[in-house]
């Protein structure tokens, strides 16, 4: 993850206690990055995410669930809201 992190911001290497935004990420960057991991994993991942956990070890931690058992629920359900928005916007309403 922390390698993943480094090729979207530019850099060697990642802490896995570096902040994204310290580091030098932006909102478009972490979208995309967000992206990248979502196909990746396979599952949608909410990009608000790497705002609530902009560390390596705790963005890792929320996608595993961090013991909370809801966690897994919140991350599909933001993601899910998300996309039924992009999809309202470009009029192709399912």
């Amino acid at each position: 993850m922390a390698d993943l992190w480094g090729a979207y911001l530019g850099i060697d290497q990642v802490g896995v206690h570096d902040p994204f935004f310290d580091l030098g990420g932006n909102s478009l960057t972490g979208m995309a990055m967000v992206l990248a991991i979502e196909k990746d994993l396979g599952r949608p991942i909410a990009p608000a995410v790497l705002f609530e956990h902009p560390t390596v070890a705790a963005f890792a931690a929320a996608l595993d669930g961090g013991g909370d058992p809801g966690a897994q629920e919140a991350l599909s359900t933001s993601s899910a809201r998300g996309q039924r928005r992009r999809r309202a916007r470009s009029g192709n309403r399912k």
